[in-house]
């Protein structure tokens, strides 16, 4: 999945994790996941992530509140859901040299309680021309 992501207004701080790209490498429920440094988006910034780079992400919204548009491609029609993550420090030593970021677990939670989203459909295209 890809994800084209803008702030429509106010600013969000985002922390983003790459898969990956090699073997997945799981422990149970876990999968191993690196975590880039965080970084600020305001309004009207944008950014984009894809498969295995920054695919799995946080977004926490600033003082003021935050807005963010994600267009995703391919949509979540085709049966995935949305999975929702907490992170597990790895403490055990880990062959990392083809890797970026600081390694660490991200094990699936249910959707937390004060998460909101709002979803909608592009119309089709067929008559546009």
């Amino acid at each position: 999945m890809c994800v084209l992501s803008r702030v429509l207004y106010g600013e969000v701080r985002r922390t983003s994790f790459d898969l990956p790209r090699k073997e997945r490498r799981t422990d149970g429920e876990r999968s191993l996941a690196f975590q880039r440094p965080p970084d600020l988006l305001q309004a009207p910034d944008c950014a984009v992530l894809f498969p295995f780079e920054g695919n799995l992400h946080e977004f926490v919204a600033g003082p003021q509140g935050a807005a963010v548009l994600d267009v995703l491609m391919p949509s979540y029609d085709d049966g995935r859901d949305c999975t929702f993550y907490e992170t597990q420090s790895v403490d055990e030593p880990m062959d990392l040299r083809d890797h970026n970021g600081d390694p660490c677990w991200i094990i699936p939670i249910d959707q937390p309680g004060d998460f909101h989203c709002i979803s909608g459909k592009y119309r089709k295209w067929e008559n546009a021309f």
